[in-house]
């Protein structure tokens, strides 16, 4: 079964029975969830967490060998979090709302501590002690406990710059960064001293740590950190040289001492940085750099003592080193994004995506095997023209295509020569005759299975993004302006609606007659008389 038409599969179930919909769908890669992790948290060896989008909370018990989801029972964003033993935490977020649990995640009770627009973006319990903590919002309060995160009370530091990061030695000595600030108490919070450290109303201070009475360390999101050796005092400000992706810059966004030498960084781009010498030096793992020419991979930084460390991040992400970050083991996310899927029965299916990923079932979805596509190109689109053949197109011109139900891919030359050849969809009409879809206006088209692909150019600049053939002369396609149809197998094209009056991301037909364009989430194009007209349809939610 091919994507669009499990699409439209979708449209039908929900518009029928909203109540099916939501029991017939259910999560499969990567496992237990894909949502980003804001938070990381070890508690000790074994037993670790990470928490983040939609109220999402994960945790492991055998040092993250593996892991399962915890229903925190709310949907709000967590941003931070902290345990004072295996079984008592707290969970920070959005809407100025905390979770607290008691008996290691299976229950969690909710707090609204501060107003509706408040986040809580920092929260530390203090370095021996089981009672006493503090939170960072960026209403520019402090929120303080003294039995476990049970109750809450309010304190003003003296500023509204919003605050993000909190780090505490004892009860007593603790500092916090925010927007442009740093402060620090050595009343358990009766006090606060506050240093601007020269930075302006846009430089955030993601991080904090407190090492000793006398150092302590405040990262800057812009790529450099500031350290103290004077318990505060006086600043100086380091350079961490966060290498640029094209006209992106890196973020530094987590950093955590485990002692006053060693010392981790994570950045956005995916870098790790280590320190053994107090920060006088950093090793740069650039393993993660660019995975997937992806930004925001890392987010939530957790170091237990030396060697254990824990990283979170986008889609799931999670990694863990247990020799000081010599080596670090992928334990979650890290999944490719996949951008097509075909299904030649009921249990066997295909999906494609980034880096020539390739995925396939045998059995419905319960499990999905990778195969080897011989292309590390993006993949767009996979399409079977029975059990053993079938054809998967993607960036810069890619073909590959298989004989063997996936067991072998062999590049295919799809001719296309000029700047702008990506192919974005392909569909079969038969064993022989195929075409796809591709930027710039073009198609390319196949009559003998793929040996030879000409290529046809609809007179219209615009990326076409779905093709459709309902008979060797009659085919469809369609860009984000525009749906377009050809009368003599491609070689010509005519728009028949643009505008509001027909667009769309992917096109199918049941029939010669009835076909659907499916423009955006909430709004599809019909036409009941061969693409001729197509009229405009919303779906409320």
């Amino acid at each position: 079964m091919h994507l669009r038409k499990l699409f439209l599969l979708l449209i039908t179930v929900i518009t029928l029975d909203p109540a099916f919909s939501q029991s017939s769908w259910f999560w499969q890669q990567p496992v237990p969830t894909g949502n980003l992790f804001y938070c990381a948290k070890l508690v000790n060896a074994q037993t670790g967490y990470a928490a983040g989008v939609l109220g999402t909370i994960i945790k492991t018990t055998n040092g993250g060998n593996n892991w399962f989801a915890l229903n925190s029972g709310i949907r709000v964003t967590f941003r931070a979090i902290d345990f004072v033993d295996a079984n008592t935490g707290v969970i920070t977020g959005d809407t100025g709302t905390l979770v607290r649990t008691t008996n290691g995640g299976l229950n969690w009770s909710r707090q609204n501590i501060a107003g509706g627009n408040t986040i809580l973006r920092g929260i530390d319990f203090a370095k021996g002690s089981s009672t006493v903590g503090y939170i960072a919002a960026d209403n520019g309060l402090v929120y303080k406990t003294t039995n476990a995160g049970l109750n809450w009370t309010s304190i003003n530091p003296g500023t509204t710059n919003p605050l993000i990061s909190v780090s505490f030695l004892d009860s007593l000595n603790g500092i916090m960064g925010g927007v442009a600030i740093v402060l620090k108490t050595t009343d358990g919070g009766l006090n606060w001293s506050a240093n601007s450290l020269g930075l302006g109303g846009f430089d955030f201070l993601n991080s904090v740590s407190y090492t000793d009475l006398s150092i302590a360390y405040a990262l800057r999101e812009e790529g450099t950190y500031f350290k103290t050796t004077d318990g505060g005092n006086n600043w100086t400000q380091y350079l961490l040289n966060l290498p640029d992706i094209g006209v992106n810059g890196d973020i530094a966004r987590a950093m955590s001492f485990a002692d006053v030498n060693t010392g981790f960084i994570i950045s956005d781009f995916g870098r790790i940085l280590r320190t053994s010498n107090g920060g006088t030096n950093w090793q740069r793992d650039s393993a993660y750099t660019r995975y997937d020419s992806r930004i925001g991979l890392f987010w939530g930084l957790s170091v237990l003592d030396a060697d254990n460390v824990l990283i979170s991040g986008s889609g799931g992400k999670v990694l863990r080193s247990t020799n000081s970050g010599s080596e670090w083991n992928i334990q979650n996310g890290f999944k490719k994004s996949l951008y097509g899927n075909f299904f030649t029965n009921e249990n066997t299916g295909y999906s494609v995506g980034d880096s020539g990923k390739i995925l396939k079932t045998t059995n419905a979805g319960d499990n999905w095997i990778e195969l080897s596509s011989g292309t590390a190109k993006k993949l767009n689109s996979v399409f079977f023209v029975d059990e053993n053949t079938g054809y998967a197109v993607g960036d810069t011109g890619t073909i590959v295509k298989t004989t063997n139900a996936g067991n072998v891919w062999v590049s295919q030359n799809s001719g296309l020569t000029s700047l702008y050849k990506n192919i974005n969809d392909v569909y079969f009409l038969n064993s022989d005759t195929g075409i796809a879809a591709v930027d710039s206006g073009k198609v390319i088209k196949t009559t003998n299975g793929g040996n030879n692909w000409s290529t046809y150019f609809t007179g219209y600049q615009n990326s076409l993004l779905s093709v459709y053939l309902i008979n060797s002369n009659t085919g469809f396609s369609c860009s984000s302006i525009a749906i377009y149809k050809t009368l003599n197998g491609g070689v010509n094209w005519t728009i028949q609606a643009n505008g509001l009056s027909g667009r769309g991301n992917d096109i199918t037909f049941s029939d010669s007659l009835n076909g659907i364009c499916v423009s955006s989430t909430n709004e599809i194009y019909k036409s009941t008389n061969g693409g001729n007209n197509w009229t405009r349809i919303i779906i409320l939610d």
